[in-house]
């Protein structure tokens, strides 16, 4: 397997800025604990303060909207006690540092601390619970067709968050969620370079781990979008969402021989990888120890 040079991890960083972002709002302090309750802050947002209310839905903006089921506004960093979440993981009933309980949009919080609740968050129909193997599983079901209307043909990054339903559990892991948040691209290299930024990705060994999220760089093949896959059990071959062809034909989801293929195929050196144990939100995921 090729291992990424020095001198090229030197430029990546380079480009990226600083690696452990401690006080970098992008990601959480990396000296955080996973013990005790789960902690999150309310995060910025250009619709301005966010709101606790009685009950996980959204019902009016303000306490003089009909039916509204407003409490209160939270200014952005306000720490939040997480006690329970909906099934969807779209609303969080949290408690304030003074006592008041209600409901808040996840989208609106930042993971702070702590063993987050829901243990294992599951997909509801299809058992996507964030580990490698459930991801193995749903990337195989979309390559032999069983999902229609699936296609994934240049978008290399929503396959990889489908399979580990990042997309579905937003706080599984915001970084490949919305690297937008870091300020990066919503695109394969983007995701790369919000978690080498926040200090989550390794170098390349052989094999790689059983669902290991491999990223690979920017070129023309690939539309200066980078590239991302998955592992397969074997570390060694890797099962990948397929370009558009010159006749305009969808790949979609294919198996290839190893990281050197994808590389040779994309066009783009191996830049490193990541786990669900780096990246994601400590108790996020199937694997992890229940609270």
């Amino acid at each position: 397997m090729t291992i990424l040079p020095q001198s090229f991890v030197e430029i990546i960083e380079g480009v990226t800025g600083r690696q452990n972002c401690g006080c970098d709002p992008c990601c959480p302090d990396q000296s955080q604990s996973a013990e005790g309750p789960w902690m999150v802050t309310v995060t910025p947002h250009h619709a301005g303060r966010a709101i606790l209310r009685s009950s996980p839905e959204t019902l009016g903006y303000g306490p003089s909207d009909a039916g509204t089921n407003w409490i209160m506004f939270l200014d952005a960093g306000t720490p939040l006690t997480v006690l329970d979440t909906t099934q969807d993981m779209s609303f969080y009933r949290v408690v304030t540092a003074d006592g008041q309980e209600g409901w808040i949009g996840s989208g609106r919080t930042a993971y702070l601390s702590g063993l987050c609740l829901g243990h294992p968050f599951i997909d509801r129909w299809d058992g996507r619970d964030g580990s490698p193997r459930t991801a193995l599983i749903h990337a195989r079901t979309i390559m032999n067709g069983e999902l229609k209307g699936s296609d994934y043909a240049n978008r290399c990054l929503r396959f990889v968050s489908d399979c580990y339903n990042i997309t579905g559990v937003q706080p599984r892991c915001p970084l490949m969620y919305n690297p937008g948040r870091c300020g990066y691209a919503g695109n394969a290299i983007g995701a790369y370079r919000a978690l080498q930024r926040c200090a989550k990705m390794l170098p390349l060994i052989s094999p790689l781990p059983t669902g290991a999220i491999v990223f690979w760089g920017p070129s023309g093949k690939n539309g200066n979008h980078g590239h991302v896959a998955i592992a397969l059990e074997d570390g060694v071959q890797i099962i990948t969402s397929g370009f558009v062809t010159s006749a305009g034909v969808p790949t979609n989801v294919e198996i290839m021989e190893s990281v050197a293929a994808v590389a040779t195929w994309t066009g783009a050196i191996a830049l490193g990888y990541t786990t669900p144990e780096v990246a994601f939100t400590p108790g996020s995921w199937g694997a992890a120890s229940p609270p």
